[in-house]
């Protein structure tokens, strides 16, 4: 059981996940900021 590349796999995994959240959270922003004016 190699752990390096097992965090190695699960890190490739969350900085994915983030980037995703990260665009749906600024595009709900931008799509509330719009719904408010």
């Amino acid at each position: 059981m190699s752990l390096t590349r097992h965090i190695g796999k699960w890190s490739g995994w969350y900085s994915c996940l983030a980037a995703i959240g990260a665009w749906l959270f600024l595009l709900a922003l931008i799509a509330t900021e719009g719904w408010i004016r």
